[in-house]
């Protein structure tokens, strides 16, 4: 049976080679547990290093748990609302976890695309004025890219950041894919989070090359005490015991740069993909592409053709909206195959079924 193309999710990506290096060599005896080894210190001051110098960063096992640990705890209680994307992360592919977790309540905020904006939350915010008798809003929460594969720019971050700030509010970002984002703007990693008054950011690795390992970075400026992200972090089961492991590919993939040379991939990877899909008839782009997720309007034909040689998300059977994901793995050879694919079924002409003589009545009797 031959190799499927893996476009599903950069979940699918294997670890990268230089990571599971870096995983070997903390496999080496004896360490501190709980974030006392020298690994996860040197993890640390490449945060310190990437994000400022006075940042505060907790690792965790993965994106839920670093979302959920991150809203949590920029919470104080069970009357307080978090304000996202309708299609966010937090409140389409959590399970509840933030409700369950902390009891708060999620307000969603009707979006094209992903990306919010000042007027939409405006409208979103606007029926809580009646005191003890609703949830107050807190936190709003961005996700860059966002779930279409959009990026804020860092102007864009700042105007929402003031904003939220201007009303009292804290801003988390959802960074699961905020390599990507940084590169197709050719910024930092700061510069679209911590640098654009982001206060608690969560940073992803596992979508862009990590073996497991997301971190909560709370900026210096943020109300969010160091002491209730550390109880919320381990009475939410997301403190490592081994945290070494987790420390050992953090500390790689930002001190080496490994993060960029990774999304720089999966986003070249996503590009080519889309400026194929963009030359057929039958295929029409959703959203602009601009990190590595590509959501494109596929015919039925395209889509049965490309089911046989690779996975992909189909969002919606009567749109045909499919969401293909690159990741810094994807062969530029599995591109061109999947591109070869849909180009035949686009522009291959369906044969007129054949004259047939009709049967002579009586004659099946």
């Amino acid at each position: 049976m031959s190799r499927r193309i893996a476009l599903a999710s950069d979940n699918w990506s294997p670890t990268h080679p230089d990571l599971l290096a870096a995983l070997a060599a903390a496999n080496d005896g004896p360490a501190p547990a709980y974030g006392s080894d020298g690994w996860s210190a040197g993890a640390a001051k490449a945060f310190r290093a990437e994000f400022g110098p006075r940042v505060r960063v907790y690792p965790t096992f993965g994106g839920t748990g670093a979302n959920t640990v991150a809203l949590a705890a920029s919470l104080t209680g069970a009357h307080e609302a978090v304000v996202c994307a309708a299609d966010s992360h937090v409140l389409t592919d959590e399970a509840g976890a933030l409700a369950r977790f902390a009891g708060a309540s999620l307000v969603s905020v009707a979006t094209d695309d992903g990306m919010l904006d000042i007027g939409s939350l405006e409208a979103a915010l606007r029926p809580f004025v009646r005191g003890e008798h609703q949830v107050r809003p807190t936190v709003v929460t961005l996700a860059n890219a966002t779930e279409t594969g959009r990026v804020y720019d860092a102007d864009q971050v700042r105007e929402l950041a003031d904003w939220a700030h201007a009303r009292d509010l804290l801003v988390h970002l959802d960074g699961a894919r905020l390599a990507n984002a940084a590169v197709h703007e050719g910024a930092s990693l700061r510069d679209l989070s911590i640098g654009a008054g982001v206060d608690v950011l969560t940073l992803g690795g596992a979508k862009n090359g990590m073996m497991f390992g997301e971190a909560v970075v709370v900026a210096s400026r943020a109300r969010v005490p160091d002491l209730r992200v550390r109880h919320v972090r381990k009475q939410a089961g997301q403190l490592a015991s081994k945290q070494r492991y987790i420390g050992a590919q953090f500390h790689h993939y930002l001190q080496a740069g490994l993060w960029r040379a990774n999304a720089e991939r999966a986003n070249e990877a996503a590009r080519r993909l889309a400026e194929g899909l963009a030359e057929l008839p039958g295929a029409r782009l959703a959203f602009p592409v601009e990190a590595n997720l590509v959501f494109v309007d596929l015919s039925v034909r395209i889509r049965a053709a490309l089911a046989d040689i690779a996975d992909f998300h189909v969002y919606d059977e009567d749109s045909g909206r499919c969401r293909l994901v690159c990741s810094y793995d994807t062969d530029p050879a599995d591109i061109a195959e999947f591109l070869a694919v849909a180009t035949a079924a686009a522009t291959t002409r369906r044969r007129r079924p054949a004259a047939t003589r009709p049967t002579p009545r009586g004659a099946n009797a």
